[in-house]
């Protein structure tokens, strides 16, 4: 289901057939520049076998085509991926990974799409990512005009 501001209606979003089997606990939505993401997580978690593993795959809803969803890659992540809590301006992934190094400490990363490189920001426990956009919104006035 989605809502558009600018027309003030909902519609519902076709997910294609891959997605549309998963359970919702093992996808998420997120911003990606101006477009909309879905992140598919792997459910079969972290294997000591691998060092590095696809965790999650991230599908873009194609601007200007209706219902149309493009995988635009996969992310491998050192160690058990939580959750990715957003992305930078440059479309990389920003992580929030379990370090295995320390038992119960958690990490945040950049994972870097072209390289499959990521990139260790700052370790601590359960991290929050969130964006903003700066406005002016005048109180008491009428059709955001000043005089």
């Amino acid at each position: 289901m989605s809502f558009d501001i600018t027309n003030e209606k909902f519609e519902v979003v076709v997910l294609p057939e891959r997605l549309a089997i998963i359970t919702f606990s093992l996808l998420s939505v997120s911003k990606l520049r101006e477009s909309l993401v879905i992140l598919e997580y792997n459910k079969s978690g972290y294997n000591d076998t691998i060092e590095e593993q696809v965790c999650c795959t991230v599908w873009m809803v194609e601007r200007g085509v209706e219902r149309s969803f493009t995988k635009l890659f996969n992310i491998k992540a050192p160690g058990d991926l939580m959750r990715a809590v957003g992305f930078r301006r440059k479309g990389g992934p920003i992580m929030e990974v379990q370090d295995y190094t320390f038992e119960s400490t958690e990490e945040l990363v950049v994972y870097e799409p072209n390289s499959e490189l990521s990139n260790h920001l700052i370790s601590g426990y359960r991290f929050t990512v969130n964006s903003y956009i700066e406005t002016l919104v005048l109180v008491g006035g009428s059709d955001c005009s000043s005089y």
